[in-house]
């Protein structure tokens, strides 16, 4: 693919995450991500054949993404707290900016989608937020900060425990101060492999 073919794909994709943020993934068609684009009609079918393909390589974008720059925070400090700390604060963004986030369309998505290669896309999906803190967390055991042996379940623990915050958020938000007491638990589990 060339370098152009590169950016108008992309652009495709910037576009239709904005799409998505703002009207969830059940009411998108192709006209509303060709209107966000500016772009024709064959222009965007010679990148994507469909919504859901879009979407899909939308939500595989954001995870890389994510994950990037959890891997840019560690190896420019080099320090676990720190990296856990801004771990928290941006999954604590995330939480308060429910609203404008991906998470309404990933709901409706999985909803409408039950075949067998829905469910791969959504192992996917789950592996794409368990990477970040798989990673801090690979960093801490591998620092001697981590004693316990737990690590998968620890992560599956926090991503599960993540997908319900989300949840609650978008429906009946959460005030400041419940939100803040859910992340001190959390990262106390993690520090210390036990609750409060």
């Amino acid at each position: 693919m060339s370098e152009r073919s590169k950016e108008k794909r992309n652009l495709i994709l910037k576009c239709a995450e904005q799409v998505f943020r703002t009207k969830g993934f059940s009411n998108v068609t192709m006209k509303d991500i060709i209107d966000e684009c500016n772009i024709s009609r064959g222009g965007i079918y010679l990148y994507f054949s469909s919504v859901d393909e879009i979407f899909i390589e939308v939500i595989k974008q954001y995870h890389k993404s994510h994950a990037e720059k959890v891997t840019y925070d560690l190896n420019s400090t080099k320090d676990f707290i720190k990296a856990i700390d801004q771990y928290f604060e941006d999954l604590k963004y995330n939480l308060l900016n429910i609203d404008d986030s991906l998470k309404l369309a990933m709901i409706e998505f999985f909803a409408a989608h039950k075949n067998d290669q829905d469910k791969e896309f959504f192992e996917i999906a789950v592996n794409g937020l368990k990477q970040p803190i798989m990673e801090i967390i690979i960093f801490g055991k591998g620092h001697g900060i981590l004693p316990y042996e737990l690590t998968n379940d620890l992560v599956e623990l926090v991503v599960f425990w993540f997908i319900g915050l989300e949840e609650i958020m978008l429906s009946a938000h959460l005030s400041n101060t419940i939100l803040e007491k859910q992340i001190q638990i959390m990262k106390n589990l993690i520090l210390t492999g036990k609750i409060l």
